[in-house]
């Protein structure tokens, strides 16, 4: 009969560690670059405005990134990054309203203190990013993922 060696080298679960902490590093890099990226692409889409607003920040400089091993995540949080994205039917603004009328050369102020907007249409930023990044997710976990 053959012999039988016994040995305290574990040598499957090592190799089966190592390739289970690159799968858990690479979906962290994966997440990182699509975040970025998508937060990227979303800058590039998002509606600039014609002049500055001390009010709030324009929106592409709202916007932020993060991730961890398994998501990526993007945001704006300008006041108005939602009703750019998605758009705002017409609506009343109350309460002590004063602007500067551009075409009038001078400030304007109501005298019911009510304005009727007229509202804005959709300008999608994120959701245009998003979709592009679900489309090309799987270019950057190649990049990482050992095999």
């Amino acid at each position: 009969m053959g012999d039988i060696a016994v040995s305290n080298k574990v040598i499957a679960r090592n190799g089966f560690g190592r390739f289970i902490a690159e799968c858990k590093l690479a979906g962290a890099e994966t997440m990182k670059d699509i975040a970025e990226k998508g937060a990227d692409l979303s800058r590039q889409f998002a509606p600039k405005g014609h002049k500055p607003d001390p009010r709030t920040p324009r929106i592409v400089d709202s916007i932020r990134s993060s991730s961890t091993a398994t998501t990526a995540h993007w945001e704006a949080d300008a006041r108005h990054a939602l009703y750019q994205e998605k758009g705002a039917g017409p609506h009343e603004i109350t309460g002590a309203v004063s602007f500067f009328w551009e075409k009038m050369g001078r400030m304007w102020r109501p005298g019911s203190n009510m304005i009727q907007h007229p509202g804005n249409p959709a300008h999608p930023y994120l959701r245009p990013a998003y979709l592009i990044m679900m489309s090309t997710w799987m270019d950057y976990a190649k990049r990482y993922y050992p095999g």
